[in-house]
């Protein structure tokens, strides 16, 4: 039986799935190459966020359960 937890999995495919859908938007917009790149920083610091919070979520359940 494996140790990994449905919820990592769930997680791990969330991931993937939106980098890929990411990409798949980049790819096929419609917008010129300026307009990309400030969309491209947005998300990434929109991703940064969301793992710095996930990793706070992290750390609050291992010091109270």
């Amino acid at each position: 039986m494996s140790d990994t937890r449905p919820s990592s999995k769930f997680g791990l495919g969330l991931l993937f799935g939106t980098i890929i859908g990411g990409l798949t938007a980049f790819f096929f917009s419609p917008t010129s190459g300026p307009e990309n790149q400030k969309m491209v920083t947005k998300k990434i610091k929109e991703l940064e966020k969301l793992l710095a919070d996930s990793d706070l979520e992290k750390k609050v359940k291992e010091i109270f359960g």
